[in-house]
């Protein structure tokens, strides 16, 4: 039964980048048809980015009225919908509209995840973790890499709305699991505000999400300005994402050894920093291997980050509402991230100062990461309630 319910949690659990990962490698197409310039582009990642932190601590809200497992649910279905909107013209109103919905849909489904590993999978988080953090990549991955091609044939609305069918199968797969409507006891899951280890979280996660949102939305761009073409800039986003999605894989699983993460998550910053430095020479030679070493940067630190949360949480109600936090605060401090780094692409005309954003970002994280260490394990509580009705588990 565990197996079980992990695939499906893996399959669920891909949904969350499927709408957020269609626009960039389709940036230039959609420029043509609707006459938007890179900033108001950029602006439909914000927006999804935004919708994301907000609807973080609102999801954790409503675990009172419903179970973990039917929000997710309901978060799929709307990953399906922001998908399938975009198909529906005027591509300059239904672009925003699918931002919102997705939006939402992938705060539903992101938030309870966490939770979800801690009360169910309490012996295998690493494995958990890798799992799932794996097969959004691996949406983001397929996504990347096929969005331009399709668009190609199809157009660029019809091959952002194509996403919304491995949305449905996750979300069809994921249903049977729905039967269980237990619901969070003791009321609303409060955010742990006065906790300093769940502010060290919101710091990293911040970092890590505006890093993320600006390799998402100007990789391929920056790319085709040093020469690639449209197809091949879309490739080499996604091999940044399938190095992600490896990263996200395998980081969880290294740095559980010992119970210490730090080492493994300033290897993963060392990783985004030397890719970050390639792009911002402007070449094309050697694209591969760096966009590799970028991506395995990037998802290795989601992977940690997204371990630490379930560590620092002393119950799985405490990993709920850290959690939403971290998620409300990170992502909407990254939310401006694509949206200005277009700008100072349009002001400036190159995208090297972008991508030393990303390096002075990058190492802003160490001091942070250093401060994380196994002391912290379990020190964030909700404060304010009953104890947390799930008994503690030794963890995996």
């Amino acid at each position: 039964m565990q197996r079980r319910f992990l695939m499906a949690l893996t399959l669920v659990s891909s949904t969350q980048r499927l709408s957020l990962a269609a626009v960039p490698p389709v940036t230039t197409l959609i420029a043509a048809e609707t006459g938007l310039d890179a900033f108001r582009i950029g602006m439909a990642t914000t927006i999804t980015v935004v919708v994301m932190g907000i609807g973080s601590p609102l999801s954790a809200q409503i675990t009172h009225l419903i179970s973990r497992e039917r929000i997710m649910a309901l978060g799929a279905l709307l990953v399906v919908v922001g998908c399938a909107v975009r198909a529906v013209p005027p591509l300059w109103v239904t672009l925003y509209v699918g931002s919102v919905v997705g939006g939402l849909g992938i705060a539903m489904v992101g938030t309870m995840v966490p939770g979800v590993i801690a009360e169910r999978l309490p012996h295998t988080i690493g494995l958990a973790v890798g799992a799932t953090t794996f097969s959004l990549t691996l949406g983001a991955v397929v996504v990347s890499s096929l969005t331009a091609p399709i668009a190609g044939a199809v157009g660029a609305p019809l091959a952002m709305a194509v996403w919304a069918v491995p949305a449905m199968v996750g979300l069809l797969v994921w249903l049977p699991f729905t039967r269980r409507s237990e619901r969070t006891p003791g009321g609303r899951t409060r955010l742990p505000w006065n906790s300093g280890s769940a502010w060290l979280s919101v710091a990293l996660m911040s970092g890590q999400s505006t890093t993320f949102v600006i390799v998402l939305a100007w990789v391929a761009p920056s790319l085709q300005q040093a020469g690639m073409t449209l197809e091949v800039a879309g490739l080499m986003l996604g091999a940044v994402t399938l190095g992600n999605m490896t990263g996200a894989m395998i980081s969880p699983l290294l740095s559980q050894g010992g119970g210490d993460r730090r080492r493994v998550l300033l290897v993963t910053l060392a990783l985004t920093v030397a890719g970050a430095l390639y792009l911002a020479i402007g070449t094309t030679s050697g694209a591969l291997p760096m966009m590799l070493m970028l991506g395995l940067g990037i998802g290795g630190g989601f992977g940690v980050v997204l371990s630490l949360l379930i560590d620092l949480g002393s119950s799985p109600r405490a990993t709920a509402g850290l959690s939403a936090m971290t998620f409300l605060i990170a992502y909407l401090a990254s939310a401006p991230g694509a949206a200005l780094s277009g700008a100072i692409r349009d002001v400036t005309g190159g995208f090297a100062p972008v991508w030393f954003v990303v390096v002075a970002v990058s190492l802003a994280q160490i001091p942070i990461a250093l401060a994380l260490g196994p002391r912290r394990f379990g020190t964030v509580r909700i404060a304010g309630i009953a104890p947390d009705p799930t008994p503690a588990l030794p963890r995996g």
